[in-house]
């Protein structure tokens, strides 16, 4: 039977397996880092060459070839105890790279942000606006903290973060300004907090949550986002 697979990403990395949180503690740190680094392509395939030069950038090809292959089998046994060696199935390679085998039974939340937005540019596309806003809804739900924050600034972790900030406030955007048309002030002023908690110096999303305040005829919360801004 395949497993079910949770792997959370913002606001902290967590891995379930069957509902039970795994406890990674006994693995050295480059092995917990090299899992988190997988995690953040969403399933898709990372060359060795680039997660060697991620995490062991000092290392010659050789050893850094050596480094990756401790660490991967060492995660390996740690994520499926009792598993035969030909018989992993979450970390696997293609060729040249390593990636996590998201099936049907697992779930990424990095990988549904992605599909989400990509479902809501389709739909906008399409002049489906409530397909783009549900899709919209459920990137900013994702979006509870910051992608990875124990990574801190490793440079590996950067692009993605930002990549998510964007997609954020692009989501938070199209929401809030939808909803202000439509007199959904609550609406506008959860999008606007949403996409602030993202980035909290995208101007576009404090003039428009400071008309919300406004137009609900909420002076004071209006006049406190004004000085917030």
């Amino acid at each position: 039977r395949q497993a079910v697979v949770e792997i959370r990403l913002f606001g902290g990395f967590d891995i379930r397996v069957d509902g039970a949180a795994q406890d990674l503690s006994g693995l050295k740190p480059k092995a917990r880092t090299l899992l988190r680094l997988l995690a953040a392509q969403g399933g898709r395939p990372m060359h060795r060459e680039a997660i060697q030069a991620a995490l062991w950038p000092e290392a010659d090809a050789e050893a850094g070839g050596r480094n990756l292959h401790v660490a991967v089998s060492s995660l390996r046994q740690a994520l499926e105890p009792g598993v035969a060696r030909a018989g992993f199935s979450l970390l696997v390679r293609d060729g040249e790279a390593y990636r996590l085998a998201l099936g049907s039974r697992a779930t990424c939340e990095l990988a549904s942000l992605e599909l989400d937005m990509a479902g809501g540019r389709q739909a906008r596309v399409r002049g489906d606006l409530e397909g783009a806003a549900a899709s919209y809804r459920r990137v900013l739900e994702l979006l509870v903290g910051e992608l990875l924050p124990e990574d801190g600034a490793a440079e590996w972790v950067l692009e993605p973060r930002e990549r998510c900030r964007a997609d954020g406030v692009e989501a938070a955007q199209f929401l809030g300004e939808r909803m202000f048309e439509d007199g959904d002030l609550d609406g506008v002023v959860w999008a606007c907090a949403a996409g602030l908690r993202v980035d909290r110096y995208h101007d576009p999303l404090w003039r428009l949550l400071i008309a919300a305040r406004e137009r609900a005829g909420d002076l004071g919360a209006a006049r406190r986002a004004r000085a917030d801004y």
